[in-house]
């Protein structure tokens, strides 16, 4: 089974129905939910789907109901979440050299870690990573 890491740019996507690109991130909780793709990503990826999704609600992007639907189903899909701790140090190099902020060098230095793809959606994540081989565009990812 091919495993990947995911950042909330993608994992949001599954919520936020107006999206761009939201068909492959559906494309990607797919393959996860069939067990043809392992989903892996930083602790922290449930604290920034939870902030978006509060963002989406006073936005009224999303109603009240769905945040709390939303929220108990990413939890029930069962992510590999990794802690952040052994990775303090390479977030630290990755913020600097990459000029990003710690919680995107998280998801960088988890994929570098695993030795897999990191999948963003982010823009400024991925120009400011895409040097690196395992940083994959949502756009360019195939299942």
């Amino acid at each position: 089974m091919k495993s990947i890491v995911i950042d909330a740019s993608v994992a949001l996507k599954w919520y936020l129905s107006d999206e761009e690109h939201g068909a492959k991130a559906l494309d990607i909780l797919e393959s996860h939910v069939t067990e043809r793709i392992s989903l892996h990503a930083p602790a922290l990826l449930e604290f920034e789907v939870a902030n978006g999704l509060a963002i989406a609600k006073r936005r009224a992007r999303v109603g009240d109901n769905d945040v709390l639907k939303a929220i108990e189903g990413f939890v029930a899909l069962g992510i590999a979440l990794h802690p952040l701790s052994p990775l303090f140090q390479k977030v630290l190099d990755y913020t600097e050299r990459l000029n990003i902020s710690a919680y995107d060098a998280a998801y960088v230095a988890l994929a570098e870690a695993l030795q897999i793809q990191l999948v963003t959606a982010d823009k400024r994540l991925f120009d400011s990573a895409r040097k690196l081989n395992f940083i994959k565009w949502i756009g360019q990812f195939r299942v």
